[in-house]
């Protein structure tokens, strides 16, 4: 009984030890900067920005990463309340790993950023749009990804941009 005790007491100790070793995570600003509607697309800028001490290498996303469920676009219809959201995909992938290398990745020192920019069909968007004014945010999920390279101080953690008014 004292051996299984000293066990889950160890274990409790190495548990939170991890914990505490990994420090807080990054502090990292995602916004929609750029955006509007023209010619049956949607294009936007999405901008990811280090505001923390530490420097991290961040993946740079692609839209076809919606498929993925790396990203998350969506639009909720300011009077009905009725979401929409951006889903370019024939098909729903499942993902095994992120192969990461200087193509697709960027490294961020403090106070640097870099932005991304985006152009979607109007049709890609389900269900379709009616004419509106709609909030429109973006989901960068990098928690639970496995990133297949051999950089360093990956940035694991979802993130939400900012809310933005959108008129169609």
């Amino acid at each position: 009984m004292l051996n299984k005790i000293k066990i889950l007491f160890i274990g409790l100790v190495s548990c939170f030890t991890s914990l505490y070793a990994q420090g807080e995570p990054p502090i990292v600003t995602l916004e929609l900067v750029k955006f509007q509607i023209y010619d049956n697309y949607l294009y936007f800028s999405l901008k990811l920005y280090n505001l923390d001490n530490q420097s991290f290498t961040v993946y740079k996303p692609f839209i076809e990463d919606v498929c993925y469920g790396v990203l998350k676009c969506s639009l909720i219809n300011k009077q009905t309340y009725k979401k929409h959201e951006i889903f370019p995909c024939n098909e729903i992938d499942d993902l095994g790993a992120i192969r990461l290398n200087e193509k697709n990745s960027i490294y961020l020192e403090k106070g640097e950023g870099f932005i991304k920019n985006f152009k979607i069909n109007l049709k890609d968007i389900s269900p379709y749009l009616k004419e509106g004014i709609y909030i429109f945010y973006f989901e960068f999920n990098l928690a639970d990804i496995y990133f297949d390279t051999n950089l360093t101080n990956l940035l694991k953690m979802n993130l939400v941009s900012n809310e933005v008014e959108l008129e169609y």
